[in-house]
């Protein structure tokens, strides 16, 4: 409920409150602090959490769910899209793990991207 109260005048407040998350927090608020982070343009504090994700949790889907969250993160606010490729690659690896929908989406944002450093095979 906190989270979706969140607007300019709460932002820092709500942010604050996920800050201080203990390690053992369920996966969803470490989930809900990435995305704030992502929502206040702090995007390596946002990436940061989704590779603790991605490293640290036994759940091989939310573990995927955060890789793709990382690859999104290098492909637009990095602007990386060679490394963002190889984040895809590696869940390409485990597809199983994500919906076709999402890896779908994952491709096709690879394929359209047209910022900085476009210049990768397809």
């Amino acid at each position: 409920e906190l989270y979706k109260t969140r607007n300019d005048t709460t932002a820092s407040d709500i942010e604050n409150s996920f800050t201080s998350l203990s390690p053992s927090a369920p996966i969803i608020a470490k989930f809900l602090q990435a995305s704030l982070y992502s929502k206040a343009r702090k995007y390596t504090l946002a990436k940061q959490v989704n590779n603790l994700i991605s490293a640290q949790v036994l759940d091989p889907k939310s573990a995927a769910r955060a890789k793709l969250n990382i690859f999104y993160q290098t492909l637009y606010n990095d602007k990386q899209p060679v490394q963002a490729a190889r984040i895809l690659n590696e869940i390409l690896k485990n597809s199983e793990l994500s919906t076709p929908t999402e890896l779908s989406l994952a491709k096709h944002a690879l394929n359209t991207y047209t910022g900085p450093n476009t210049q990768i095979k397809r």
